[in-house]
């Protein structure tokens, strides 16, 4: 009986773990395009065709560097107009 309680417990933790994991990766695509969506909006100077590049980038930096609870933050209120700005700057340097 201990044994099929174990593999249970196992099952349901592995499944758990799917989840939360499946979870995060939601999460954070969700705050990648928040990210890219701020990104086009501050991104006035560029050219369209580098725009996609450049907001391309920005996403990476700006998620990238975030904690799942700073992700889920970003998703319900948007990223920070300063960090976006900052990371189109040093985007756009490397697309030249």
């Amino acid at each position: 009986m201990r044994r099929v309680v174990l593999a249970i417990s196992v099952a349901a933790g592995l499944a758990c773990t799917g989840a939360v994991q499946s979870l995060d990766e939601d999460v954070r695509a969700a705050a990648r395009a928040k990210a890219v969506q701020a990104c086009k909006s501050a991104a006035d100077g560029l050219p369209k065709n580098a725009e996609g590049k450049v907001c391309n980038c920005v996403a990476d930096e700006v998620v990238g560097k975030l904690s799942a609870p700073d992700l889920a933050d970003m998703v319900k209120n948007g990223p920070d107009p300063s960090k976006i700005k900052t990371a189109v700057k040093r985007c756009a340097k490397k697309a030249r």
